[in-house]
C-alpha cells in the first residue's frame, strides 16, 4: 500500500509546488480581491531603493524624525518617467518598459545632491513645462542638527532641468529668500500648471513667529504680496464642498470607507501638479462611527479613479470607473506588518505607486515604495 500511495503524494505536492514557483517566477502576488499582478517591493536602503520581498523583509533601520529620516517623501511625473523623492538625498528616477511576456522592468537612476538634502525634508515635487521643481524645508522642531550645521546656507528650492540635461539642477532663491536669508519657504502651493506658486513664509525666535504670504511666477521670478485667505484658498483648505465632476467618487468613498467625523479628500492625477483639497464636515457624511477624522487620497487617471481609503480597520483601494459607478471595486491591498502604513497613491501608465513607511508617532523606520501592476 505504501509503494502505491508515494506517486500520488508526489503528485499532489508538484501541483501544489509548480503554481506557487510558477507565480514567483512571475513576480505576480495573488490576495483576496485584487487577483494576480506583478508586485515589485522596494526598500530604502542608504539611499537606494533596493528590490525586496515585502517590508517585513527590509533591513531594521534606526527610528528617526520622519522630517529627516530616508524615505520615500514625494512622487512625480514627467513624460513616462516616474520621480521619487528620498529624504537627506534628493531624487530617484525611474523609467521603465514591458517585457514580452507581460512583465515591468524599471530600471533606476539617482539624481542625488546629499550634501544640499541632508538634514531638510522633502516637502513637495511640482513639475512644471518638463522640469521639476524639488520643495525643502527645514523642520526645526524635528531635526538632528541645528541650522549652522546645514550645507549651501538658505535652501529651499531646488529646480531639474530636465531638458538642460538629465542630472542638471540648480538652487532657486526668489527674490523675498534673496533678501531674507533667515526665513524659511514652509508651504509651496502651485496654482496652475505654468510656474505659479501661493508661498507662505515662515521666521521664529524666542520672541515671536512672523508669517508672509506672496504669489511666486516661476518664469519671470517676480512675487506678489497676497493676504492669508488668498494663500489659504490656494491650499484648498477653505473648501467644504467638491465640485458636482467629484460627487460621485465622493459617494462611492463614503460608502466604502469608515468615516465619522469628516473627510479630507485630497485630488490629484498626472497632468496636474495641483492638488485638490476639500473637507466634508460630520454632517456630510453617512457613517457616525466612533473614529476620528481621516484623508481619503484620490488619483484620477482618465477614465478610472483610484482611492486609498480606510476601511474595516485595514487599508484599501477603491477602484471606480467613472463611466460606469456600478462596477465600483473595493480591493484589499497586500497587507503590510504591525505598524507599517501606505502613505500616498499614484498611477503612472502601467502601475499604482504605493509609499509605505513604518511609524511610530513623529518617527519613522523603515521605508519603501510598491508598484503594483495595474
Amino acid at each position: 500500500m505504501e509503494t502505491k500511495q508515494i506517486p500520488a503524494i508526489l503528485l499532489m505536492v508538484l501541483l501544489i509546488v509548480l503554481p506557487v514557483c510558477s507565480v514567483a517566477a512571475e513576480s505576480a502576488e495573488s490576495f483576496p480581491g485584487g487577483g494576480s499582478r506583478v508586485m515589485l517591493w522596494y526598500a530604502v536602503n542608504d539611499g537606494r531603493l533596493t528590490k525586496i520581498g515585502g517590508p517585513g523583509s527590509a533591513p531594521p533601520r534606526t527610528f528617526l524624525p520622519w522630517t529627516v529620516q530616508q524615505r520615500v517623501a514625494a512622487v512625480a511625473a514627467v513624460d513616462r518617467e516616474l520621480y521619487v523623492g528620498v529624504n537627506s538625498f534628493g531624487l530617484a528616477r525611474l523609467t521603465w518598459a514591458k517585457s514580452e511576456s507581460g512583465g515591468i522592468a524599471p530600471s533606476i537612476s539617482y539624481l542625488y545632491r546629499p550634501d544640499t538634502f541632508r538634514y531638510r525634508t522633502i516637502a513637495r515635487l511640482v513639475p512644471v513645462n518638463g522640469s521639476l521643481v524639488c520643495h525643502l524645508y527645514f523642520n526645526v522642531l524635528l531635526n538632528t542638527t541645528d541650522r549652522k550645521q546645514l550645507s549651501g546656507g538658505s535652501v529651499n528650492l531646488i529646480v531639474f532641468d530636465r531638458h538642460k540635461g538629465a542630472d542638471r539642477s540648480r538652487v532657486l532663491r526668489p527674490p523675498f529668500q534673496a533678501e531674507h536669508s533667515d526665513w524659511e519657504l514652509v508651504s509651496l502651493i502651485p496654482e496652475d500648471d505654468q510656474g505659479l506658486f501661493a508661498m507662505e513664509w515662515k521666521r521664529s525666535d524666542d520672541r515671536s513667529t512672523d508669517f508672509r504670504h506672496l504669489r511666486y511666477n516661476l518664469g519671470t521670478n517676480q512675487e506678489t504680496p497676497i493676504t492669508r485667505d488668498q494663500y489659504r484658498a490656494a491650499f484648498g483648505s477653505a473648501v467644504h464642498e467638491p465640485p458636482p465632476e467629484l460627487i460621485p467618487i465622493v459617494r462611492s468613498i463614503l460608502d466604502a470607507g469608515d468615516y465619522s467625523n469628516g473627510l479630507l479628500l485630497a485630488v490629484r492625477n498626472a497632468s496636474s501638479a495641483r492638488i485638490r483639497r476639500f473637507r466634508l464636515s460630520f454632517s456630510e457624511t453617512r457613517h457616525r462611527r466612533s473614529l476620528d477624522s481621516a484623508q481619503a487620497r484620490v488619483f484620477e487617471d482618465g477614465s478610472v479613479c483610484y482611492a486609498l481609503i480606510e476601511h474595516g480597520g485595514r487599508q484599501r483601494l477603491l477602484r471606480r470607473v467613472k463611466s460606469a459607478p456600478e462596477a465600483d471595486v473595493l480591493e484589499q491591498l497586500p497587507s503590510l506588518p504591525s505598524g507599517f502604513t501606505y502613505t500616498d497613491l499614484f498611477a503612472t501608465q502601467d502601475f499604482l505607486v504605493l509609499p509605505w513607511e513604518e511609524l511610530d508617532f513623529t518617527h519613522v523606520g523603515r521605508s519603501g515604495l510598491l508598484l503594483m501592476e495595474k
